[in-house]
This record gives structure tokens, sequence and C-alpha cells, in this order.
């Protein structure tokens, strides 16, 4: 319910996946992608990277913040494809 909340107030839809865990099973995870974590006032703040993974779970390309939405949809066509 947490995580659909959070999708709806920032305009996400479609098929999503969220990673979860407690702050140790997370933390290595937030260090191999490169994001950025602070605990400020009990809540957890992170910087945003979108990561398109292909279907042999390889990260293909990152982006940090909002990139170009056409920049990501041509890769998500290409990586569709088997590129």
């Amino acid at each position: 319910a947490k995580h659909a909340e959070y999708a709806s107030s920032h305009g996400l839809a479609g098929e999503l996946h969220w990673v979860t865990g407690s702050l140790a099973e997370l933390a290595p995870i937030w260090d191999e992608y490169g994001i950025g974590v602070q605990l400020a006032n009990g809540d957890l703040i992170h910087t945003s990277v979108i990561c398109l993974i292909d279907r042999a779970g390889y990260e293909r390309v990152a982006f940090a913040d909002l990139p170009d939405q056409a920049a990501v949809e041509r890769d998500v066509r290409l990586l569709e494809q088997g590129a």
C-alpha cells in the first residue's frame, strides 16, 4: 500500500518493481548501484537512479535523476528486441 501511494502521488504507472528489506539488507544493493542514502527525521532519503536491466539480469543503462523520456523509451525498446 505504501509503495502504491508513493507511485500514485508521483505519477508513476505500469509495472513497477520495488526493492525492499532492512537497512542491512539494502546497503549492499545501494552500494552496487551507486545510490546515496541518508536518514533524516526517521525517513530514508536516497538519490534517484533508473536502471534498465536486461532479461539476463545485467544492468544495461542507468540514468541519474529524471532522464529524457524519449531516451528511456528508446532504450527499453532496444532491450525488448534483445539488443
